[in-house]
């Protein structure tokens, strides 16, 4: 049998309060202004812009394709053994290698010529042999799949640490193979594919590839261009360049709060590397409110806030003051074909010293398996997201474990994975992803749609 290796090493909390690494006390904002407890009725929804932009016709135009690859030898799902505290970095990877969006992002992006085939030393190297050896490797003669598996994240470890910028946070816990948090490991991880995103165009332009493109995988002449139906320059130009990271995964908000006094309404925007502590979206399970689904969290928590903050602009840009209680809303402008959703855990209660002291809240959000997200697009677009993995946790902060649910290849059945264990005695239906178990019950943390 596989090692399955319960950890009881430290554990990053999940949902912290600031990312990676520090929690910050009741009532202080990571936005401008001050969060307030108020709950006032709020002004008119600001108009939303009349034309948002979207990635999903970049996407579904062939730049990307969300269809499994069909040279692969298996469709069945594989466990990740565990040599010591490696369960928050399973469960992790669990759910982007039942992503194909992701596979094909790694291939078109890292490919032939541009690709360094160094497994140990590059990440992209290294997650496109972890995705070869989980999908295709099995009928391989003499390959013996655990062990294979077993190197190829060994490879991916030691490319994470040698990409590790001086004085990283997450430097003690994958240098000392010490138990992190799944959410932290993904934003390093993304933040080594931006970097290799922008060493590769770097290649391009030093190598002089400019009439390269990508086509399966491979980088070939462009030749000829070849024209899609109704396609405009402009996006034929962009279809010679392979997809990035945000448009896959990236979300750009926009948010609006209206002056009650003179009725300006300021907006700013909110680009994908800083809303959701850098990805996705973020679900506050510490609100007031309880037994909510993730629409109505989403809703009251996530797209609208109150806040203190003063106006700048029209007849008030010359009063002092401290500012004001306002209702800010929030609307997606660029919405992503991976939806990546952190369920905040973290919190932070006064003790008896008059100190805080942090917290794991269990506190239970009925998410769906069908995500309509229309109401908060700009323009009215329509976006729904079905749900294809959980990252679920069992313990406090300062221990636990992880697990991981995805959706099978067949889109219609589902698995719980536990390092290396696939569990087979379960009836395989979405109650794996909402109600994650492995001997006992787990607390959802990440979870991963994709968008249809």
């Amino acid at each position: 049998m596989p090692s399955n290796t319960r950890s009881n090493s430290k554990a990053t909390s999940p949902g912290k309060a600031t990312s990676p690494g520090k929690a910050t006390s009741p009532g202080k904002a990571t936005s401008p202004g001050k969060t307030t407890p108020t709950g006032k009725t709020t002004p008119d929804k600001p108009t939303p812009p009349s034309s948002p932009t979207s990635n999903r016709d970049r996407v579904r135009s062939g730049r990307v394709t969300k269809k499994w690859p069909k040279d692969l030898a298996t469709t069945a799902s594989q466990g990740l053994t565990n040599p010591n505290n490696m369960c928050y970095r399973h469960s992790m990877l669990q759910c982007l290698l039942h992503q194909p969006a992701f596979y094909h992002y790694l291939d078109d992006n890292h490919a032939a010529p541009l690709g360094c085939h160094q497994v140990n030393q590059c990440t992209v190297c290294a997650l496109q042999a972890l995705w070869d050896a989980y999908w295709r490797a099995v009928t391989l003669p003499g390959y013996v799949l655990e062990e294979g598996l077993l190197n190829e994240t060994g490879w991916l470890d030691g490319a994470l640490v040698r990409e590790l910028p001086a004085g990283h946070s997450l430097a003690d816990d994958l240098e000392n193979a010490r138990q992190s948090d799944p959410f932290d490991l993904l934003l390093y991880l993304f933040e080594c594919l931006r970097n290799h995103e922008k060493t590769d165009t770097a290649k391009i332009k030093a190598k002089g590839l400019k009439g390269l493109k990508a086509l399966k995988g491979k980088w070939v002449k462009s030749g000829k261009s070849v024209k899609t139906k109704n396609q405009d320059p402009e996006s034929e130009a962009a279809a010679t360049q392979p997809p990035s990271l945000d448009e896959l995964f990236g979300v750009t908000l926009q948010q609006q709060w209206k002056c009650d006094d003179c009725e300006n309404v300021t907006t700013q925007e909110i680009p994908p590397d800083q809303a959701g502590h850098g990805i996705g979206l973020e679900v506050n399970l510490n609100a007031p409110q309880q037994d909510l689904s993730l629409v109505q969290s989403l809703r009251l928590n996530t797209f609208q806030e109150s806040i203190t903050i003063r106006c700048e602009d029209g007849e008030c840009k010359q009063l002092t003051g401290e500012g004001k209680p306002r209702q800010r809303h929030k609307l997606i402008v660029t919405a992503p074909e991976i939806l990546i959703i952190r369920l905040a855990r973290f919190t932070m209660v006064s003790n008896d010293r008059g100190g805080w002291v942090s917290i794991k809240s269990r506190r239970k959000c009925g998410y769906e398996e069908y995500l309509d997200l229309s109401e908060f697009a700009a323009g009215g677009e329509v976006l729904m997201y079905r749900l294809d993995g959980v990252v679920a946790h069992r313990g406090e902060l300062d221990g636990g474990h992880y697990i991981a649910a995805v959706r099978k290849q067949d889109g219609q059945d589902f698995h719980t994975i536990d390092d290396g264990e696939v569990a087979q005695g379960r009836d395989g239906t979405v109650d794996e992803l909402e109600r994650p178990r492995s001997g006992c019950n787990f607390d959802p943390y990440v979870l991963v749609y994709s968008r249809v």
